[in-house]
């Protein structure tokens, strides 16, 4: 990524367009949300995406695209997934048991997790503390929303400062 980056999207350059377009085209273009700044780091976003991640959880993602599925990884063969969780198929992952609290935002336009992705999950999750819906948002509007501050970060500081006051209370 850092590689296309600086040969393919420079910020100058006659592919900078194309290079802007494939990552919309995966993260969607709020033109709302965006300003002239965010149109100018493009190449530095690519340069650093997808940060925090790896080769095989783009692959566990397209898995769970692929199987229709939301599923542990798929090591590829009967044998390797026996070896790996005692059954030749990846198991799914049960969402009823997660007892953790969940803040839940989500973009109804997000074609990355996809709203009907989402519906589905709702009502298996047991301790639920925040459904989110963000009308206008896409998958990266998450990230660099002019709004993101007053739509999604200050309600993830709050949950955090309840959390700890409850914690020290307890």
């Amino acid at each position: 990524m850092r590689f296309l980056a600086r040969t393919a999207c420079p910020t100058q350059s006659v592919t900078s367009n194309l290079c802007d377009n494939i990552l919309f085209l995966f993260g969607g273009y709020n033109e709302k949300e965006m300003n002239e700044t965010v149109l100018s780091r493009i190449p530095v976003y690519i340069g650093h995406n997808p940060a925090g991640t790896s080769i095989q959880n783009m692959m566990h993602y397209a898995q769970s695209y692929e199987h229709k599925n939301f599923q542990m990884y798929d090591y590829g063969s009967s044998s390797k997934n026996t070896q790996h969780y005692g059954q030749t198929a990846p198991p799914i992952y049960d969402v009823n048991k997660i007892e953790t609290p969940v803040a839940l935002f989500w973009g109804v336009s997000d074609s990355l997790a996809h709203p009907g992705d989402v519906q589905r999950m709702i009502p298996k999750l047991q301790n639920l503390v925040l459904n989110k819906r963000i009308d206008h948002w896409m998958h990266l509007d998450f990230i660099w929303a002019m709004d993101a501050p007053r739509v999604c970060y200050d309600d993830i500081i709050r949950i955090i400062e309840q959390t700890e006051t409850a914690s020290r209370e307890s």
